[in-house]
């Protein structure tokens, strides 16, 4: 998204991201102004209920004017296709494209590189809960050898896949959120993906450090009890202030 013009819309940076959408840092080519845009997620853009959602909330928010609530300049679709990936050239600003994904589906996502630079493993998004976990040849100039291949093809919706540092293995979670875990498969596809035994149940988005030695990743949990938290509420005026309670019921929380 990054680099992208949509509209008259210029893409300079990524702000923030929640649940459904990411925010970037934009710049106005016609009224040359900085705005913030809001788009939604790859694994929610296809959602026919989330799309209505999100307009939803652009209709409401635009209907409301305060100095403390954003304004609403625009709301546009994007028809430029799926999300495909690309190599971008520091020195020489080339954008070479290395993928073509369905256009059909969300597109591709998550690409990581090999030590050795010739091999791109990534995620093709074919539904908001559909996913295959892919390898992709390179030659010494960075163009595609052949088609991608399928690997982890037994694991349901996997993820943000990392290699190891040896560049024979690859590790991935499978699953999203609180039900997401950690995962390995080796990229000869030799041997079936198996758990990877760390982490627990809610691991996601894996990294691991040049020796191989040190894995990071974080945590999905999930609370359903319901808990009663004390708060304090200013009294009367003048008054000194008194404790109140609040009843909530906390559902998913990320840690």
């Amino acid at each position: 998204m990054i680099g992208r013009t949509i509209s008259h819309y210029e893409v300079l940076a990524k702000l923030g991201e929640g649940g459904m959408g990411v925010v970037y840092n934009a710049r106005d080519t016609q009224l040359n102004r900085q705005v913030a845009l809001k788009a939604l997620r790859a694994d929610t853009a296809a959602d026919p209920e989330r799309r209505a959602r999100f307009l939803q909330e652009a209709q409401a928010a635009s209907a409301l004017n305060h100095p403390e609530i954003v304004t609403i300049h625009d709301v546009l679709k994007d028809d430029e296709g799926p999300f495909h990936l690309a190599l971008f050239s520091v020195e020489t600003g080339e954008r070479q494209r290395l993928t073509t994904p369905p256009a059909n589906s969300l597109g591709d996502v998550g690409p990581a590189l090999s030590p050795d630079g010739r091999t791109l493993t990534f995620t093709r998004q074919l539904t908001s809960r559909t996913s295959h976990l892919l390898l992709l040849p390179l030659d010494p100039g960075n163009r595609p050898t052949g088609d991608p291949r399928r690997i982890a093809a037994e694991v349901p919706h996997p993820n943000h896949p990392v290699f190891m540092p040896s560049g024979d293995e690859i590790l991935f979670c499978s699953g999203i959120q609180h039900a997401a875990a950690l995962w390995r498969v080796r990229t000869d596809g030799g041997s079936p993906a198996a758990p990877l035994g760390l982490g627990g149940r809610g691991a996601v988005w894996p990294d691991v450090d040049p020796t191989g030695t040190k894995l990071l990743y974080t945590k999905h949990v999930w609370d359903p009890n319901i808990w009663r938290v004390a708060l304090e509420s200013s009294g009367p005026a003048g008054g000194a202030p008194s404790p109140g309670w609040v009843y909530s019921s906390l559902g998913r929380a990320t840690a």
